[in-house]
């Protein structure tokens, strides 16, 4: 019988070697993970209104009729102010049994008689002359807006703007990228990734709510309005 016989210690050796050269090829190469921010101010151009109409009746017919009839003199005056139908909304209607208030000392002995009702017309207004905004709600609380009245201020048009403010988000995840890298003694590399971080609500600004506004003649600033964008960026780092 014939065997071949190969040197063992050479092929040992070649093992360790390919071994070595898979570790090598494997060995994670430095890079940074970094957040930018970016912000951009614009005024805004449109107001919205919400105005809400409050009435309450010993039954629910008086009640809804009432609310509809405050209601009817609400968007006719808005209307009057050059408000146009499709700028008004109706964003919520509700009626609700009214019941007699609970002393501390009554024992409920079950469900307490109903001792009338309460029907509420909320409605939304796109205002698209700003400057209207005080007037039209004076009108309307004026005409019988009575609840939860109150205003936000958004921008029409916000693409250019957030184009801006996600520029300025990639130049400061860099800028960041690039303090940290000097730091450590090392240089910024080539970009690795970048991503958008979504879900930040719709630019806008505060809303406010006014009580008692028909006793007053209401002053609206619209301010500005924060238009931000935010990245996540890697970057790798490379010997100086």
């Amino acid at each position: 019988m014939f065997m071949t016989r190969f040197p063992l210690l050479p092929m040992m050796l070649a093992a360790t070697l390919l071994t070595a050269g898979v570790v090598r090829a494997d060995e994670a190469k430095p890079e940074i993970s970094v957040s930018g921010e970016g912000a951009v101010f614009v005024q805004p151009d449109i107001a919205e209104l919400d105005l809400g109409v409050l009435s309450i009746a010993k039954t629910a017919q008086e009640a809804l009729a009432a609310n509809a009839k405050a209601t009817q003199s609400v968007v006719a005056a808005l209307k009057g102010a050059g408000i146009a139908d499709k700028d008004m909304q109706t964003s919520s209607l509700a009626l609700q049994p009214e019941f007699p208030p609970l002393s501390p000392s009554s024992q409920s002995t079950g469900i307490p008689a109903i001792v009338g009702y309460r029907a509420e017309n909320s409605i939304t207004i796109t205002v698209r002359d700003v400057a209207q905004t005080g007037d039209l709600l004076d009108k309307a609380t004026a005409n019988g807006a009575n609840s939860n009245v109150g205003i936000g201020f958004r921008v029409s048009n916000p693409a250019y703007p957030l184009d801006e403010a996600r520029q300025a988000a990639v130049a400061d995840a860099k800028h960041k990228a690039e303090i940290y890298a000097a730091a450590a003694g090392l240089k910024l590399g080539p970009l690795i990734s970048l991503s958008d971080n979504l879900g930040a609500p719709q630019p806008g600004v505060v809303n406010y709510a006014f009580k008692g506004a028909a006793q007053m003649r209401l002053p609206v600033m619209q301010g500005q309005a924060e238009i931000s964008a935010h990245v996540t960026a890697r970057f790798a780092l490379v010997a100086p």
